[in-house]
């Protein structure tokens, strides 16, 4: 589960749409139910191009906490812009649910995650919080590795038939609540 964040002009959903190559995301992450926080960690993911790294944050203090309440989400808005010195106020967005299956390779080189049963959840103020989005015939798989290895991977995987591109849960959630049309395909890592 993951609840993600961005300012009052969508600047992150903006930067992603217009393929700005350095940009930064923020979302909290957790397991389990997604009406409650579970051993939330707050995350800001750092792209750089095709490379991505992340910070991680315990939120011990939001643990329990059920996140389908425009108050809690206020609490939440809150707490992170007073823990830290954002350039703007950051807000609650949506969230997006799915179930992940882990794999890695033989030689331990690779990892990969198999995204499937995908839903969101428009949570920006005087919305519906009970409306779900299914995005059910969706299956994301997102292939990690050192960037030292591209051409090891790639290599190995062209006699599978399938498309790279990328890819957002976040910026694909939004596109429809928000009304945003994207130019470019972001439907998927490697789309099966």
């Amino acid at each position: 589960n993951s609840l993600y964040f961005d300012d009052l002009n969508y600047s992150s959903i903006n930067e992603n749409l217009d393929g700005i190559s350095e940009k930064k995301q923020y979302r909290i992450r957790w397991y389990g139910s997604k009406n409650k926080l579970n051993n939330p960690i707050f995350e800001i993911k750092i792209k750089k191009n095709f490379e991505s790294y992340k910070g991680f944050f315990d939120l011990k203090e939001l643990n329990d906490l059920f996140i389908f309440k425009y108050e809690n989400l206020n609490l939440v808005k809150e707490f992170l812009n007073n823990q830290h010195k954002f350039n703007k106020i950051i807000h609650p967005v949506l969230t997006t649910h799915y179930d992940r299956e882990y794999f890695i390779s033989n030689n331990g080189l690779v990892r990969a995650t198999l995204d499937y049963n995908l839903q969101s959840v428009f949570v920006k103020e005087n919305k519906d919080l009970n409306i779900n989005r299914n995005y059910y015939s969706s299956i994301i798989l997102e292939m990690k590795y050192d960037i030292n290895l591209d051409s090891y991977v790639r290599e190995n995987l062209k006699n599978i038939s399938s498309r790279l591109s990328r890819n957002s849960k976040f910026v694909n959630s939004a596109l429809i609540p928000l009304g945003l049309r994207s130019t470019i395909p972001i439907s998927a890592v490697w789309l099966l």
